[in-house]
């Protein structure tokens, strides 16, 4: 185990961490002294051997627990468990997606559906670097256990699509169309 440590003024109590791919920021679960019950996500940037002090995310935070935090390998999404925000069971992964570089600023959070949520708790959503696979913990088979589960994940073709061409409306009116305009 390796201790990280914190520029000082940190006294939260850290149960998950995940590290982005470029080992620069950190995405944490913690909760602080005052809220012993309220699990959060937090961020933490790499400042030569120390971490900033996390700072809450309050764009993905709810009265409810967020945790078990995971960033996808190009730092764009977040995949992570929710009991706060409206899902199926008594916790649900969600994503959201980064919309800028401060990492306090993300998508609304998706909920993944029943095809990985259930009545269950759900936790510790992960993608391995193939992006075809993805573990999780959850409660499913076992009221007070948690198991491991494999999801395999179809990605779609990356293909463009380009169009080009010309719209008759019904009035023989024309427009030109380009694949920019199209949605």
């Amino acid at each position: 185990s390796k201790v990280i440590k914190f520029e000082s003024g940190s006294t939260l109590n850290i149960r998950h961490a995940c590290l982005s791919s470029n080992g620069k920021v950190m995405l944490v679960e913690a909760y602080d002294d005052y809220e012993p019950n309220g699990k959060d996500l937090y961020v933490s940037f790499k400042k030569g051997n120390l971490w900033s002090c996390p700072v809450k995310i309050t764009t993905l935070n709810t009265k409810g627990d967020e945790i078990t935090p995971f960033i996808t390998m190009d730092m764009k999404k977040i995949y992570f468990s929710s009991d706060g925000h409206p899902g199926y069971g008594f916790s649900d992964v969600f994503v959201s997606t980064r919309l800028d570089d401060t990492w306090m600023n993300w998508s609304i959070p998706e909920n993944l559906g029943r095809t990985v949520n259930d009545a269950a708790y759900n936790e510790a959503f992960v993608i391995n670097d193939s992006g075809n696979v993805a573990y999780m913990a959850s409660t499913y088979s076992h009221i007070n256990n948690l198991d491991i589960y494999r999801i395999k994940i179809n990605q779609p073709k990356n293909e463009d699509l380009q169009v080009n061409g010309k719209i008759v409306y019904a009035e023989n009116s024309v427009r030109k169309i380009s694949s920019l305009e199209l949605i």
